[in-house]
């Protein structure tokens, strides 16, 4: 079952990736329960003349609670992502958003970078 390898699969990177410290989460919590969650892939990068930097980082899963969006939750995680990557060295902090994400990641300051360029290799 597709479903079930993904599952398996997502639990085993997560542990192994926080283990490591190359994933990074955080959770907003109201009343004690969950209400948001985003987590950042710290990546190693090489230093460069113009920038010595270690790390880049990669914004996945910015989730809110339905019952919760429009209320600043998603703002205050990705503030206290882009924070993080501020004091901890990162060069850059990127994502891919959705359609209905980019008014708050433009907002964040975000923006679109045309000089990226992407191959997906076939499986």
């Amino acid at each position: 079952d597709l479903s079930t390898d993904v599952r398996h699969a997502t639990v085993e990177y997560v542990t192994r990736s926080h283990a490591s410290g190359t994933l990074r989460s955080w959770l907003a919590e109201d009343d004690g329960g969950p209400i948001g969650l985003v987590s950042l892939i710290a990546t190693e990068v090489p230093p460069t003349p113009s920038d010595t930097r270690p790390f880049d980082g990669y914004v996945i899963n910015l989730w809110v609670s339905p019952d919760r969006r429009r209320r600043g939750v998603g703002r205050m995680l990705l503030d206290t992502v882009v924070a993080h990557g501020r004091t901890h060295g990162f060069r850059r902090v990127n994502l891919l958003a959705t359609e209905a994400g980019h008014p708050l990641y433009a907002a964040a300051g975000f923006a679109a970078n045309p000089d990226v360029l992407e191959l997906h290799l076939p499986r």
